[in-house]
């Protein structure tokens, strides 16, 4: 994550700078980050906006999706018209089954780790020199209480059922290659 996190603040600039009609490449929106007023006193850490939320928001994004897609599985397990016997005489369960307990552990994870998404968002643009009227987050709570004030405990779901286009499929297939690869490893 230290080494990709720059990939995902350059990509939501370029995007940014796509929706202001300003056509930038990627070193000029390098440039930009590194000559903006930095949050500490190394430029490369203008790189990091928003890192911190990301950090904390990989452990209920992670746990919850586990935690769940564990206990839905266990729980289909006791439903007859769910299960099939494989090749080696084992209950597993049917196609379906972990598609959609997958499709659900993914819903659930999203909503729980979704207003660290947000927050990081903020943070990746705030006091960006292409959104000058943006405020410069000097740490998650400040971005946190600054959603809060200006938009409520909803703003921090704003864009949510979005992601859920994303994440519902990407969880269903993700769990489902997983149960497959344990079949086939035999693990």
């Amino acid at each position: 994550m230290f080494f990709s996190y720059p990939l995902d603040l350059l990509r939501v600039r370029l995007a940014l700078a796509e929706n202001t009609q300003t056509s930038l490449s990627l070193l000029e929106t390098c440039k930009i980050i590194y000559n903006e007023q930095p949050s500490h006193s190394l430029r490369i850490s203008n790189f990091y906006k928003g890192f911190a939320p990301t950090i904390y928001g990989m452990i209920p994004y992670a746990g919850v999706s586990f935690l769940t897609y564990e206990n839905l599985k266990n729980y289909a397990y006791s439903f007859q018209y769910t299960t099939v016997l494989d090749d080696n005489g084992k209950r597993r369960l049917k196609a379906w089954a972990y598609l959609g307990c997958g499709a659900l552990s993914g819903v659930l994870a999203q909503t729980a780790s979704y207003p660290l998404e947000v927050i990081r968002r903020v943070m990746q643009i705030g006091g960006s020199s292409q959104m000058p009227a943006t405020v410069v987050y000097s740490s998650t709570l400040h971005a946190a209480k600054d959603i809060l004030r200006r938009r409520g405990f909803r703003g921090f779901w704003v864009g949510l059922s979005i992601g859920y286009l994303k994440v519902t499929p990407m969880f269903a297939i993700s769990f489902y290659v997983y149960e497959y690869m344990k079949k086939t490893l035999e693990i």
